[in-house]
């Protein structure tokens, strides 16, 4: 699953009921990871979500051992996404984190989505990636405005249970590997551009991810272009 950081300002003080609001999400800005959340992005989701019995839980630092509460509220503005949460107070842990936001040391929101079909795509102009279809599946309050590590765990754990990985993924993987922003992306986008070609005469893959035999080919594709890479900064 991937994750996208933001840092937030709590918009009221803290409740004593553990009730706290902010953006989740902005749109139109692009982001550290060289993406840019477009408005609209979160429609979809939210027409479901709202339809739904499905609960949104607070998370601390993507790590689903640490269960902290429930969003109450979503909702689409030109901002962002704007989100209500309530902490369990009857928890160590819910108690403990809403003293660290009152104080200011806890001032991060990370969202956890999946991508909905075309979700995803690149723009030249922008030099972005432009996400335009996302599902949330959680909401994080993390330590640190961007959460960098996850990114590699996230392709690893993909990749070793079969699933299909990003172009996406696999460019912040490498950057996350030494790679600059550049050479992440130019091994990225060629590497794809030639799986695209290897498979002009099957289905194309509507979401733009790619699955586990394609990943042989983008490891083949990704060493023939490391060597143009090198040369780039």
């Amino acid at each position: 699953m991937p994750h996208k950081a933001f840092s937030f300002k709590v918009e009221s003080d803290i409740s004593e009921d553990g009730i706290f609001q902010g953006y989740a999400s902005t749109f139109g800005n692009k982001d550290q990871g060289g993406d840019i959340v477009v408005q609209g992005a979160f429609d979809r989701w939210l027409d479901e979500w709202k339809n739904s019995d499905d609960v949104v839980p607070i998370l601390f630092n993507h790590q689903s051992g640490l269960l902290l509460g429930k969003y109450l509220e979503f909702k689409a503005d030109p901002k962002g996404l704007w989100a209500k949460g309530q902490l369990n107070l009857d928890t160590v842990e819910g108690k403990e984190k809403r003293s660290l936001m009152k104080q200011g040391a806890l001032s991060g929101l990370s969202i956890g989505y999946d991508f909905y079909p075309g979700g995803l795509r690149f723009s030249q102009e922008d030099d972005a990636y432009l996400l335009t279809s996302l599902k949330i599946w959680e909401v994080s309050l993390c330590t640190f405005p961007m959460n960098l590590s996850a990114r590699v765990s996230d392709v690893k754990a993909a990749m070793q249970c079969g699933k299909e990985v990003s172009i996406r993924q696999i460019e912040k993987s490498l950057k996350e590997l030494g790679f600059s922003q550049k050479q992440a992306k130019v091994i990225a986008l060629k590497a794809s551009a030639t799986l695209a070609e290897s498979n002009s005469e099957s289905s194309t893959r509507r979401d733009g991810g790619i699955d586990e035999t394609e990943l042989k080919q983008l490891s083949a594709a990704s060493k023939r272009l490391l060597e143009k890479a090198k040369g780039m900064n």
